[in-house]
């Protein structure tokens, strides 16, 4: 649950860079979980519409490597 989620990532979630860092492992979960229903989906439309999703998880991740990417370069 996400309680139990929260109190074991509770010390990455002190910083931005950590909140950034835990947001980007649950983007890479939903991709990793969408690949792969893609892959052993049968239906030809529940495949399109999963590779979609992952490639909108792929745009997650880019977006969140830019905001941690400002974050860092201010703090140079």
């Amino acid at each position: 649950d996400i309680g139990s989620f929260l109190a074991k990532n509770e010390s990455f979630l002190q910083s931005v860079a950590g909140v950034v860092d835990v947001a980007m492992m649950v983007e890479t979960l939903a991709l990793d979980l969408s690949l792969r229903m893609a892959a052993d989906s049968i239906d030809g439309a529940t495949k399109e519409v999963l590779f979609e999703i992952a490639e909108e998880e792929q745009a997650h991740l880019r977006a969140l490597a830019r905001v941690l990417e400002d974050h860092l370069s201010k703090l140079a």
